[in-house]
């Protein structure tokens, strides 16, 4: 279930970082919100922002081994 849920953030920052890339979108929010100027440093601390949540998940999922390691004798 853990597993589940990393993937499912993972490809909600993807898709939300794919989103913030495109043009029409960035050219909505300089035109409105935020100058061009600062666009682009607001979404690199974003991009990095939203990955602590990420890693801190992924450092959460207990590990296993599919194969244990057998010694040829």
């Amino acid at each position: 279930m853990q597993l589940l849920f990393f993937v499912l953030m993972l490809a909600g920052y993807f898709i939300l970082h794919s989103i913030l890339a495109n043009t029409k979108v960035k050219t909505f929010l300089t035109d409105r919100f935020i100058s061009q100027k600062y666009y682009r440093l607001l979404f690199n601390v974003t991009a990095v922002v939203l990955l602590f949540p990420v890693f801190y998940f992924y450092q959460r999922i207990p590990t296993s081994f599919i194969f244990e390691n057998m010694e040829l004798k």
